[in-house]
């Protein structure tokens, strides 16, 4: 799975960081009430411009999450 597959899946990461060949995209939901705040619940690392793996629960990212 390339970068624009994951784009087209998930949609564009909250954070990006990359070191040498490995790239890492980080997403996030806002969580809390009165000062809510982000909180990153999944990753996807890539090696190459390919996927080599995934962590976190994607679940997450299909809901909202003010007042967890």
């Amino acid at each position: 799975m390339t970068g624009d597959m994951v784009r087209a899946a998930i949609g564009l990461p909250d954070k990006m960081t990359r070191e040498g060949d490995t790239e890492t995209w980080g997403y996030a939901i806002m969580e809390g009430g009165y000062e809510p705040r982000e909180k990153y619940v999944y990753f996807v690392f890539f090696k190459n411009g390919r996927v080599v793996r995934t962590t976190g629960d994607i679940n997450q990212l299909k809901t909202l999450s003010w007042y967890k």
